[in-house]
């Protein structure tokens, strides 16, 4: 069995492969390919596991961030920053693929994310509130073929709502065999390459193939974020009332 975590978690073409030939408009085999890396991300009753994120600029480490993720059923995740102290007990409730709360206990208050703020980054990192959301990108994203080869398959994803995100498309990778997505690139408008995400650190927990690790990297701003996936637990039964306001509020 393998596994990517959550939406969580890269090669580039090998010289001397030869690109199979696809139709450009192949949407339906497109949506087959990126369901079932979806699938493979969410192969779980529920999980837990804890992330350290690394906040770079340039080769200079700037801040370094662990927090606890939940997830249950490939739709509800919660987040609670665990170190350090200035951002300790910030919480982030995701319900469903659209809506979304970020309880900020300095001001003891939560708020709900709106689509025109889900653009903001999450905690300095390079990666935006909307990003760090995501469970399955086919809930999210209308994907199109662009290229196959022997090793790897390359979509063009588009969102669905162009207001939910900077970026105006992606292109990702996807390792045939495993199904994990490899690399990610992100373009905003005439086609300008604004970051690059690649996953890697292929660990076996509990016999099933797991991406540990994922870097994010602004080329904007030569700024990059850097997360190291670790304790993975899995089917624990979490309770449904984990991933409620009063949890998120009062559950710290």
């Amino acid at each position: 069995m393998k596994r990517a975590i959550g939406s969580l978690v890269a090669f580039a073409f090998l010289a001397g492969v030869v690109p199979v030939a696809v139709d450009a408009g192949d949407e339906k085999e497109a949506l087959k390919i990126m369901a079932k890396m979806d699938d493979i991300n969410t192969n779980y009753d529920d999980q837990e596991f804890v992330m350290t994120m690394k906040l770079f600029s340039g080769k200079k480490l700037d801040k370094t961030i662990e927090l606890k993720t939940q997830e249950k059923g490939g739709e509800k995740r919660l987040i609670r920053i665990l170190k350090p102290g200035d951002v300790k007990g910030l919480s982030v409730l995701v319900e469903d693929a659209d809506t979304m709360y970020v309880y900020m206990p300095q001001f003891k208050r939560t708020r709900r994310v709106a689509a025109h703020t889900n653009k903001q980054s999450f905690l300095g990192s390079d990666f935006t509130e909307q990003e760090m959301a995501i469970i399955r990108y086919d809930e999210k994203f209308n994907p199109s073929m662009i290229e196959k080869t022997d090793k790897e398959t390359l979509l063009r994803l588009i969102p669905k709502d162009e207001k939910e995100f900077e970026f105006k498309y992606i292109k990702m990778w996807i390792d045939n065999e495993t199904h994990f997505a490899n690399k990610l690139e992100y373009y905003g408008a005439n086609d300008f390459k604004l970051k690059t995400q690649t996953r890697s650190g292929v660990t076996k927990i509990n016999g099933i193939l797991t991406q540990t690790k994922v870097v994010m990297e602004d080329h904007r701003k030569k700024h990059s974020t850097e997360m190291i996936i670790t304790d993975v637990k899995e089917n624990q039964g979490l309770p449904d009332r984990l991933f409620t306001r009063r949890n998120l509020e009062w559950g710290r």
